[in-house]
């Protein structure tokens, strides 16, 4: 590991653990049943927690060595949430007192950990050509991972998008006690079954492509 890449890895690890303290320190996170939790909280910590993980991304970015090591440490983070949100009920994770954030939580963290990781695995020629992970890659072969990470994030955003989009147009036609807004699910419903087609269609025209490719460069 040379030198830039050690620092770029100190840096982001330190901003990580840094985020963590501030949220921490914060009170936005509870292992144990605590009253009126939502008004302990330090917002502008809260804010500083984002900007450091902001902060240790951009430094991370610089190298697939610290790529791997941030994504590492914030999937290992996300398992730990995981299994406390499944093990201990009195675990709460309170960031706007709604419902549902510590899954958005979850799936932020965790999709942000597999593309630092994708990216790590299989950095850009361009911009990373010394690295001894860019030259193992095969010709021709492609990021797919890098890929699988772009389309996995492309998925939870549209269906998200189209989820709430079915919500916010059925709620206002029903009654307020029915659970017919809940027929908003079926928009990212379909809009999975979309992404998926999406998908192999994308894929399908990439394989075509390099299969072109390898042919040419053979008759050359």
């Amino acid at each position: 590991m040379s030198s830039a890449e050690q620092r770029s890895v100190a840096g982001a690890l330190g901003s990580f653990v840094a985020s963590l303290a501030a949220v921490s320190s914060g009170g936005f996170v509870f292992f144990n049943d605590t009253p009126d939790t939502v008004n302990h909280r330090n917002l502008p910590l809260g804010a500083v927690a984002m900007v450091l993980v902001i902060a240790g991304v951009v430094v991370a970015a610089r190298t697939a060595t610290a790529r791997l090591w941030l994504g590492g440490a914030l999937g290992l983070l996300d398992v730990f949430l995981i299994w406390q949100s499944t093990t201990n009920n009195a675990f709460r994770f309170v960031w706007g007192s709604g419902e549902g954030e510590m899954f958005m939580f979850q799936v932020v963290l965790g999709l942000t950990a597999l593309v630092l990781i994708a990216t790590g695995l299989q950095p850009s020629r361009q911009t990373e050509p010394d690295t001894e992970v860019a030259t193992e890659l095969k010709p021709g072969a492609g990021r797919w991972l890098v890929r699988a990470a772009g389309y996995l994030c492309g998925t939870v955003i549209i269906v998200f998008v189209a989820t709430w989009a079915g919500i916010d147009y059925y709620t206002p036609t029903i009654c307020d006690d029915c659970l017919d807004g809940l027929k908003g699910l079926y928009w990212g419903m379909a809009a999975v079954l979309a992404c998926l087609v999406a998908v192999v269609v994308i894929e399908l025209v990439l394989r075509s492509r390099r299969r072109q490719e390898r042919t040419e460069g053979i008759r050359a």
